[in-house]
């Protein structure tokens, strides 16, 4: 059986912490014969002169992104188990930076074997972002430049998000909180949750196949026009909103001017917009 283990990392007076799970010591039912895998952490920091962007990919793992006041680095911690078993990079060109994990082998990829990396970034709050992972959550906060956040298997969390947001998992719920911009957020199996402002102008679309929607929208005066479906489910707009419906499970409504524009999808779920 494994065990909890926690790596803190001071960073520009930020403080990371990893709160790592530990997993039964099992790979496709055998178990390890040594009762715990090796673990090795990595930390680099990288100088930068002008806005970074950030690139990386994990076939198994957490991966977790900071956004901080510190506008000339970006700091990448990362814990590897079975670290011989694994390729691991951190590199740099001009303000890119590429971080990233694969497992060896031709099986990898399907049979992870115990194989993983837990990866943690620092940056520059106004940093461009691309994180993909295969199998594992995403986690990120504080950032406000373009961000893609792709996921396979696991879900998606976005905390103080600003600028443009294209997200995406295959299972997996995705969750924006404090949110402010344009969204693009689609999920095949789990629920979608959103809290926040959209951009004037903006073209925003929350779609999953089995799963809720809600959308909370912030601000002093929300102006969207919204277009909302779902196959098996009911409609929720809520009460001020000039709305009408297309057919018992279609509606489209506009708040205040409508500014922004709103498309809510699902086949399997609710929808609800206050």
């Amino acid at each position: 059986m494994g065990f909890f283990s926690l790596i803190r990392f001071r960073l520009s007076a930020i403080v990371l912490f990893a709160a790592v799970a530990g997993l039964t010591a099992m790979a496709c039912g055998l178990p390890n014969p040594n009762g715990a895998w090796p673990v090795v952490a990595e930390a680099e920091t990288f100088s930068i002169a002008g806005k970074p962007t950030v690139i990386v990919s994990n076939f198994n793992g957490r991966v977790v992104v900071s956004g901080s006041d510190n506008t000339d680095r970006v700091e990448v911690v990362a814990e590897l188990r079975r670290p011989k078993q694994l390729e691991y990079w951190a590199t740099q060109d001009g303000d890119t930076v590429t971080v990233g994990a694969a497992g060896r082998g031709f099986w990898a990829g399907i049979f992870p074997w115990g194989r993983r990396a837990q990866i943690g970034i620092v940056l520059p709050s106004d940093s461009d972002v691309e994180v993909r992972v295969e199998n594992g959550d995403i986690k990120i906060g504080g950032v406000s430049g373009t961000v893609q956040l792709h996921a396979s298997n696991g879900s998606i969390q976005a905390d103080d998000a600003s600028g443009e947001y294209d997200i995406t998992t295959f299972n997996g719920k995705i969750a924006v909180q404090e949110g402010m911009g344009a969204f693009d957020l689609s999920t095949s199996n789990g629920p979608i949750r959103f809290q926040g402002e959209l951009a004037a102008g903006t073209d925003n679309r929350f779609r999953t196949s089995n799963g809720s929607v809600k959308a909370t929208l912030r601000g002093e005066s929300p102006s969207v026009s919204v277009q909302a479906r779902t196959s098996n489910g009911s409609i929720d707009i809520g009460a001020g909103a000039a709305q009408s419906a297309l057919g018992r499970n279609h509606k489209e409504a506009v708040i205040g001017r409508g500014d922004a524009r709103l498309e809510l999808v699902t086949s399997n779920g609710s929808i609800t917009v206050e």
